[in-house]
């Protein structure tokens, strides 16, 4: 066969001898499969392998979330060593009526530890998380004592007040210091009227007793039916036997704040020349 005496114009297929006519329907028939499989399967080849992706992600999920159940009463009992430990650090902060006074016992904390203040500015609310910080900008002048007691005098404060960002330097041509520095106290924020159920209330919760759980109180059921996926149900079998309860560690109770006291006897003054003087010197 003289491939060269073959009129290949595609209008003339039928004049092809046999050979050429079955290489050209192989080929048209591989064609079509592949653009069948690039069309219609590959694209759901690929959902396929999605789905079975998010599959996996959400048994795992179900696994963790199996072994946290399996100490919901040790966590429960947790959180609310935790809510407590919070409700005793949130009395320290000042509420809304009381911040006014606390501002004027900030300031009179300083005067009365013989401070004079040239700047007292609020700087405005910033907020983080659950709280709210309200800085107040101060500028103050005296004796190394009378800053230390100030300092002391801020710890003593029944509210929670913070002092940082400190910068003293001693003043030209007189006997004293200036403190420059940030005070800080805290609000809580408040929180709306608006409760979100189930964190300790069990009757929110969907019984899992068929499943080898048992949570005291609990009310709903589940309206999940998997008996079409027997083998989703095995995975999860499995996925619950092999888990074991999440390790509930010991939470540690907050030692009591202890408050600061500034004693001004025996403390070197650093700005003071005298006390550069090393024992003897001058005697």
């Amino acid at each position: 066969m003289d491939l060269s005496e073959i009129n290949w114009d595609i209008n003339e297929a039928g004049d092809w001898p046999v050979p050429i006519k079955i290489i050209a329907g192989v080929l048209v028939f591989f064609l079509i499969i592949g653009g069948g499989y690039y069309q219609f399967i590959g694209d759901k080849l690929n959902e396929l392998n999605r789905e079975e992706t998010e599959l996996t992600t959400a048994v795992n999920s179900y696994g963790t979330e199996w072994r946290m159940a399996l100490n919901l009463e040790l966590h429960q009992q947790q959180y609310k060593e935790i809510e407590a430990s919070l409700a005793e650090m949130m009395r320290l902060m000042p509420t809304q009526a009381e911040m006014a006074s606390l501002l004027v016992d900030i300031s009179q904390t300083g005067i009365s530890s013989g401070l004079e203040f040239t700047l007292f500015k609020p700087a405005g609310k910033i907020t983080r998380d659950d709280v709210v910080a309200l800085p107040i900008n101060i500028k103050v002048r005296g004796r190394y004592k009378e800053l230390g007691l100030f300092v002391g005098g801020l710890a003593a404060l029944p509210r929670i007040v913070t002092i940082k960002d400190i910068q003293i330097s001693p003043l030209k041509g007189a006997n004293s210091l200036k403190m420059e520095a940030t005070v800080t106290t805290y609000q809580e924020i408040e929180a709306g009227e608006e409760q979100k159920p189930g964190l300790m209330d069990n009757s929110y919760l969907v019984c899992l007793k068929e499943d080898g759980l048992i949570i005291d109180g609990c009310t709903k059921t589940s309206n999940v039916n998997l008996s079409e996926f027997p083998e989703l149900i095995d995975r999860l079998s499995k996925k619950r036997e092999d888990s074991s309860p999440v390790r509930v560690g010991e939470i540690k109770r907050m030692d009591p704040l202890e408050v600061f006291i500034f004693n001004p006897d025996e403390i070197r003054d650093p700005f003071s020349s005298k006390s550069a003087d090393k024992p003897g010197e001058g005697a």
